[in-house]
């Protein structure tokens, strides 16, 4: 999954907030999904390097992004069958 982290102070939800459900994933990680139909709508962390950032899926924007991915995390946690590009 493609995610595109931000700053937090960048990120306001100006429809839909009160669909979000938190989740707790591990200690000081944050998950949101839609409450009606499931989708993941953001990760956070208080704790690492993307402790100040809001990461929101790629799949959620509806316009072009002006950046291609620049990074895999986790890229040793792959399926075999996906493809690895490097980054």
């Amino acid at each position: 999954m493609t995610w595109i982290g931000f700053k937090r102070a960048q990120v306001e939800f100006t429809r839909g907030a009160e669909l979000l459900r938190d989740y707790e994933s591990s200690a000081g990680t944050q998950r949101r999904f839609c409450g009606r139909c499931g989708t993941r709508m953001t990760f956070e962390s208080t704790q690492g390097k993307w402790a100040d950032e809001l990461h929101l899926p790629l799949a959620l924007f509806v316009t072009p992004v002006d950046r291609a991915p620049h990074a895999n995390s986790f890229p040793e946690e792959r399926p075999e069958w996906a493809p690895f590009h490097g980054y």
